[in-house]
């Protein structure tokens, strides 16, 4: 929220954002980032769920809605709930459900009596199905989903957004992770064709992010998401994800909305004048955006400027 601040008093150059403060996540669950031995920061002296920059470990409905309004409070535009295991944390297999439906209805709740939406970070159908009976509209990552939860999505109108690059990076560069973790992550590169080619049958709204972690060389690989989608997506489909259909997802922040004169992603009146002037058609061959030094000539925000090489 700090970053957001200071690009919006004019501080410092930066893009728009988004922000859902910290996550969501239950005890044992994707989130709960303690060690093995780390002490319950909820099970001491403190009567209130853990709250640091990163995650609120929240448990039981009570919890949950308080951390959810505390992330409000925060400033946060949308929320999001890690809904199941993930990689990057040990103790909570990716099999794992994360959140009742009464602790989902809790933020779901909190976050429509605020104007806004709940996101979940889930891979299996059995979180993403329990997450969106419960009234959450985007779903994140979802690389082990099946027909059964791509049919739903469909039905409910849910948005999901895939990740590609990250799920490409190389052994060298997920070396930090640890045995349990780096069993996770290849399962869920196992599943990420499978995914996509629902995505396509269904077509279902897949909006385009990268979900990179790690070291800032591993931050740096986030613009190949563009050329990782090219086996299931043409330029111009890609190019669509990463402008207009971004655009729309985030203007479910309704109310909360940091940029609420306009709409994101399109060029046409009304709109916010980003716009980015490249060497070459992104249409065709929506790799030249990569090379973004070169190919990128004019980068424009809400009509300022940044880059001119013309």
């Amino acid at each position: 929220m700090g970053l957001h601040r200071a690009i919006e008093d004019g501080r410092i150059i930066g893009p728009r954002i988004y922000s859902s403060s910290a996550v969501i996540g239950q005890t044992s669950g994707h989130g709960d980032m303690r060690d093995y031995n780390d002490p319950h920061p909820n099970m001491m002296e403190y009567t209130h769920p853990f709250f640091d920059e990163f995650s609120f470990i929240a448990d039981g409905p009570a919890e949950v809605q308080r951390s959810v309004r505390e992330a409000l409070r925060r400033g946060a535009v949308h929320i999001k709930v890690m809904a199941g295991g993930g990689v990057s944390s040990t103790f909570d297999p990716l099999y794992t459900v994360q959140y009742s439906a009464e602790e989902f209805r809790a933020a779901t709740e909190a976050a429509a009596d605020y104007g806004t939406y709940v996101a979940v970070h889930a891979y299996t159908d059995e979180s993403i199905i329990r997450a969106i009976n419960n009234g959450v509209k985007v779903i994140e990552h979802g690389q082990l989903m099946t027909e059964k939860s791509a049919k739903l999505m469909a039905e409910k109108d849910i948005w999901v957004g895939s990740n590609c690059q990250v799920l490409n990076l190389s052994d060298e560069e997920v070396s930090f992770l640890n045995p349990i973790q780096l069993a996770k992550f290849y399962k869920i590169k196992e599943g990420l064709d499978n995914q996509m080619k629902l995505i396509k049958k269904y077509k279902l709204k897949a909006h385009l992010g990268s979900d990179i972690f790690g070291s800032s060389a591993n931050f740096i690989t986030a613009r190949k998401e563009l050329s990782c989608r090219k086996q299931w997506f043409t330029s111009a489909e890609i190019a669509k994800q990463a402008t207009a259909i971004n655009g729309e997802l985030l203007a479910l922040t309704g109310v909360r909305n940091p940029y609420p004169a306009g709409p994101l992603g399109v060029i046409k009146k009304g709109a916010y004048a980003d716009l980015l002037i490249v060497e070459g058609n992104p249409l065709k061959d929506i790799t030249i955006l990569e090379d973004y030094e070169k190919n990128m000539k004019i980068i424009m925000k809400d009509g300022v400027i940044y880059k001119n090489d013309l």
